[in-house]
């Protein structure tokens, strides 16, 4: 899988979740805030979809770095017993990207060793 495709992926899945966020009945300020910022994330990931990948190492590390402190978070509340069902697939989401863009990074690395652009 091309980081293209994992960047897309990552622009309608944060996309639909800032969405679900923003639009909740019971919010707060501070929600519509975290779901306008999860919306901003998606159209970054989909506006640089088409940059060169070797371009691409900060936002491939943003989302790394996101998914899985996301991940860890929903993993603690998961096992103090919080909202379970929900918690449960959302971790379960989180922890696919997050190894979505591991892999990214992963094959980027190699790629700028094998072409000798590291930089």
């Amino acid at each position: 899988m091309r980081t293209k495709h994992i960047l897309i992926i990552s622009a309608v899945v944060l996309f639909s979740l800032g969405l679900e966020i923003f639009i909740m009945p019971e919010r707060t300020l501070l929600t519509q805030l975290f779901g306008i910022i999860l919306i901003a994330f998606a159209l970054l990931n989909w506006f640089v979809r088409n940059v060169e990948e070797h371009r691409l190492r900060p936002i491939i590390v943003a989302n790394l770095l996101f998914y899985l402190f996301g991940f860890v978070v929903l993993l603690v509340n998961y096992l103090t017993g919080s909202q379970v069902d929900v918690v449960w697939l959302t971790s379960g989401l989180f922890l696919v990207m997050t190894l979505a863009f591991w892999y990214a990074y992963c094959c980027l690395e190699v790629w700028e060793y094998l072409t000798g652009k590291l930089s």
